[in-house]
């Protein structure tokens, strides 16, 4: 499947988190590979969601405290019952180089990372961050990332990103972006769109569409809902 690096910007409540998971858990469904015979724990798997979670936003899957925690429940096969999701305890920025060099060694997972804002602003990235947007497809590693403002992300991460969703907003800031990135119409919708709903724009495509009926998506994101605007052009 083609790597993604999704972007999602939106207030908090309007489903950002959620949209991130099913979206990442769809591109890259855990599989297990291979296993010793008669050892559980000796397994390979290939996929599976990664999350980490500075705001406490995820609580389905299973939650771990430290990064050998974390690997230990990959080689577990945790990873197929659900997202893995890493908590950061206090200093997020630091605690990142090791998240993101663990991920690194999960060929073909999903990688998700909340509110991006502690790592990303519009001066600069986390190199980890950095070298996981860049070099990420040497590894089969999507990104899904999650944050606020629009104005907030760093230039080179809009410019690689595979793919925008935006929730609503009304700030010029955001929308002066937005349409820098994608196109007036697009820019002009956004501002229209109602709680729940996002406009998804496909950047290899120059397109976009609205998902209307957030029922729909939230179990049927990988497929067209039932309830869809018309694709538009750019």
């Amino acid at each position: 499947m083609k790597r993604k690096i999704a972007a999602g910007f939106g207030r908090s409540g309007l489903g950002k988190s959620t949209l991130a998971y099913h979206l990442a858990k769809h591109h890259s469904p855990p599989v297990l590979v291979s296993r010793e015979p008669g050892e559980d724990e000796a397994v390979r798997i290939r996929g599976g969601v990664i999350v980490f979670d500075p705001n406490a936003q995820y609580d389905n899957g299973l939650v771990v405290s430290s990064l050998r925690d974390l690997e230990q429940a990959h080689d577990w096969r945790m990873a197929l019952e659900g997202p893995l999701v890493y908590r950061p305890h206090d200093d997020v920025w630091r605690e990142f180089f090791e998240f993101a060099d663990v991920c690194w060694e999960l060929q073909g997972s999903s990688v998700i990372v909340d509110e991006s804002s502690f790592l990303q602003n519009a001066s600069g990235i986390h190199p980890r961050l950095d070298k996981l947007v860049r070099l990420g497809r040497t590894r089969e590693i999507s990104i899904f990332t999650t944050q606020h403002r629009v104005q907030d992300a760093y230039g080179i991460y809009l410019t690689l990103a595979t793919d925008y969703y935006f929730f609503q907003t009304t700030h010029p800031r955001d929308l002066e972006r937005i349409e820098e990135h994608t196109s007036e119409e697009a820019r002009r919708r956004v501002e229209r769109l109602r709680a729940q709903e996002f406009l998804h724009w496909d950047v290899a495509e120059a397109c976009y569409c609205v998902i209307l009926d957030s029922e729909s998506w939230r179990e049927d994101i990988h497929i067209a809902p039932a309830q869809r605007e018309e694709v538009h052009e750019q």
